[in-house]
């Protein structure tokens, strides 16, 4: 599951009852060592059998 800052508020204020604006959340969350991780794109050239076949050949990590 992705949490939003906007949904971490939310929580924040059901459990708390303290209200934070959503960018102070953010600088929270900052200070506590977390960090905004975004999922790789995609090539729109990818080929999905070429990719299997190479996991497939490729050595297991």
């Amino acid at each position: 599951m992705r949490w939003r800052r906007v949904d971490l508020q939310r929580v924040i204020g059901e459990r708390f009852g303290v209200v934070y604006h959503e960018r102070t959340v953010g600088k929270l969350l900052k200070a506590l060592g977390f960090f905004h991780v975004s999922a790789r794109r995609r090539h729109p050239g990818q080929d999905a059998r070429t990719i299997e076949a190479f996991k497939k050949t490729s050595r297991p990590r």
